[in-house]
């Protein structure tokens, strides 16, 4: 049986004329379980696509090595190019790139700009790692849901740089990426062919929607691109092509999972698939949920396309573990996820509970990570060590008191979709019964928020650090 995993997002790609759609075509119909489906349906429509003309960044080429994942902690990126400045885990080795081990294993290599100021590009330059809360719960579910097949498929809707294919990659899956953008794009393509992945990774550059209409996107190559693709051409932008997603994927397949953050189009994308969702074989969806209309649309979308209702995980925005502890199942950081996660599940997921849930207002750019899992897939959450435990530290807490000690803290993570609490002891009541709230903000007289993540003492916020508990009689 063919498990595949489905991450959906978008990027955009240098090769899109007809000899990289024969030769993507013609390697997957013969040999990727996506089979003569994705040949006989899609050939006609991607041959017509035209070859994007645009002035390359500079780039030292570097062989293409074929390196097993557990051998790359050994390998050496002096073997890439010459390099001007080495640290721990990162060597410059690209003209304008930077190489570095990734942090997570089956550890990997990553490329990315040098001099991007992205969010994605700077956390992976610096700290090694992107969006650690998420690339863990992926981890599990690449072990767990998706099991040990290598013809695993991944689906990744809105590629960007390439973080979450690499990862799939790495896990020796197969992954089909859709990026329309070409500045993310091309660190993608680098690190998979850095990798030798290049015969189990492909990159569309294209993105996806119900009418197949052309989309335009920033023209940009020196930074990742913010902006969606949209159906009307600015100044300088790029016309790309975009596809249905039941012409690329037979709707008999079995989907392990499914990932899609591409900055609002996350609907159409689906609406694109309707078919291949119709069929109820998808294990889990992944999906960025910025409590918008779109946002809420495209998961009534989800729910009503599917078969088989989803339970979902509402995980916080910002739900990061603390550098190498991820690959140490005891650590402090791993056991503050499992809480988050034990925290998060809601049996029943539609947008009108997760609004009752979140504040009445959310700022700007407050989102929430929605994992959408099938029936049987949340039964192995549940029963898996980890979350057992967590959920016995749940039940302890909601029996404990403590104590709160007053500082100056960063702003950690949301914790009960920040919520807010009209006094401290209010806060405080709920705070004391859930683990994965560590600490209480304080943003005025009258609003208190519940935070998860490090104490952060210093910081520009004013907090109260939950300490000692203890049960009540």
């Amino acid at each position: 049986m063919v498990r595949i995993w489905c991450v959906m997002k978008f990027t955009s790609s240098m090769l899109i004329g007809g000899f990289f759609c024969n030769y993507f075509l013609s390697d997957l119909s013969s040999s990727h379980p996506l089979g003569h489906r994705l040949a006989s349906n899609a050939t006609e429509k991607m041959e017509k696509v035209g070859k994007v003309k645009m002035k390359r960044p500079s780039f030292v080429e570097t062989p293409n090595y074929s390196l097993e994942p557990e051998s790359l902690r050994n390998f050496s990126l002096e073997q890439c190019a010459p390099s001007s400045h080495s640290e721990r885990g990162v060597t410059r080795s690209m003209s304008s790139d930077t190489v570095v081990v990734a942090l997570p294993r089956p550890h990997w290599h990553h490329v990315v700009s040098s001099y991007g100021d992205d969010h994605p590009t700077n956390a992976i330059r610096r700290e090694k790692i992107w969006e650690g809360g998420l690339t863990f719960l992926m981890t599990w579910a690449l072990e767990v849901a998706c099991g040990p097949e290598s013809d695993c498929l991944v689906v990744d809707i809105g590629m960007n740089i390439g973080w979450y294919t690499a990862l799939a990659a790495a896990f020796q899956k197969n992954v089909l990426a859709f990026e329309p953008n070409p500045a993310p794009l091309e660190f993608g393509k680098k690190t998979v062919r850095l990798n030798g992945w290049s015969s189990r990774v492909r990159i569309v550059n294209a993105g996806l929607s119900q009418d197949r209409a052309p989309l335009y996107v920033e023209a940009s190559l020196t930074k990742s691109g913010t902006r969606a693709a949209e159906r009307q051409a600015r100044a300088k932008s790029l016309k790309v092509p975009s596809y249905r997603l039941d012409d690329l994927i037979d709707p008999g397949a079995e989907i392990c999972f499914l990932k899609a953050d591409c900055q609002g189009c996350e609907g159409d994308a689906f609406l694109s698939g309707s078919q291949l969702l119709g069929a109820g074989k998808i294990k889990v969806v992944m999906l960025e949920f910025d409590h918008t209309d779109r946002a809420r649309d495209a998961l009534s979308t989800l729910q009503k396309l599917s078969p088989r209702p989803f339970h979902c995980l509402l995980i916080p925005l910002g739900l990061t573990c603390e550098g190498e502890q991820i690959n140490d199942p005891n650590s402090s950081s791993v056991r503050n996820l499992w809480d988050a996660v034990v925290a998060s599940v809601m049996e029943d997921c539609d947008a009108k509970k997760i609004d009752e849930l979140a504040p009445a207002k959310t700022p700007p750019g407050y989102s929430t990570d929605l994992w959408l899992l099938r029936a049987d897939v949340l039964t192995t959450l549940r029963a898996a060590e980890s979350f057992v435990a967590a959920e016995g530290r749940r039940k302890r807490a909601a029996k404990q008191s403590c104590s709160y000690r007053e500082l100056q803290t960063n702003v950690g993570h949301c914790d009960l979709l920040c919520r807010p609490f009209r006094t401290l002891r209010d806060a405080q009541r709920v705070c004391d019964t859930r683990p994965s709230c560590k600490k209480i903000l304080q943003w005025s007289e009258t609003m208190f928020e519940l935070r998860g993540g490090p104490k952060g003492a210093g910081g520009t916020a004013k907090g109260y650090w939950k300490e000692a508990c203890h049960e009540q009689d």
